[in-house]
């Protein structure tokens, strides 16, 4: 039990550091400084999502092995958890460029602003056409690919014995994802030069 409460020490750390951060977030809401409407939302968001994936990781971390099912059970909501504050931070971190855009540049070349008075459906037509949709539909394939990849790993430790095969197809799903996700990212980012 000792060696699994010194594993949990950087999750715990961390448990902290997302406490502490929704704490002042909560703070500023409850006080009017920043509205629900705001990018602070996402980070809002993204913070919940870390708050309940270091809370999982701290039971995997602390619980011991007689109840395999229950600590397999764990891990999956681990490794959802993580994938999904990933997810979240990069919504967040495009909001952030966005809005900076906005304010630099007059107008961002992520998501162009739509005119106001234009219709609903109009609206989103055009909003599906900027590149930020396109990032949209990237995350939401890798967050797939590497929540899948998390799955076949723990199915892979459930059996009697282990699967190499599902093992294996599990780390390179997750490998594939994360790895091409980035290189997307970038691309987007430098305006589609390699």
């Amino acid at each position: 039990m000792t060696k699994a409460r010194k594993d949990s020490a950087p999750a715990i750390i961390f448990l902290i550091l997302y406490t502490v951060f929704f704490v002042f977030l909560s703070s500023l809401y409850i006080r009017k400084r920043i509205s629900w409407k705001s990018r602070y939302s996402f980070v809002y968001f993204h913070v919940i999502i870390r708050l309940a994936g270091q809370g999982c990781g701290i039971a995997f971390a602390v619980m011991d092995w007689s109840n395999f099912d229950v600590r397999l059970n764990v891990l999956i909501a681990y490794l959802v958890l993580s994938a999904e504050g990933y997810f979240s931070l990069v919504l967040c971190t495009y909001r952030f460029l966005i809005v900076w855009q906005n304010d630099r540049l007059g107008n961002s070349i992520i998501e162009p602003r739509v005119p106001s008075g234009t219709p609903w459906l109009e609206k989103m037509k055009l909003l599906r056409r900027s590149p930020i949709a396109g990032v949209h539909w990237v995350l939401v394939a890798a967050n797939s690919i590497i929540i899948s990849g998390g799955s076949l790993l723990s199915a892979s430790l459930s059996d009697d014995r282990p699967d190499p095969k599902k093992l294996q197809s599990g780390k390179a799903m997750r490998e594939f994802s994360s790895r091409n996700l980035a290189k997307r990212q970038l691309k987007l980012i430098s305006g589609g030069h390699e």
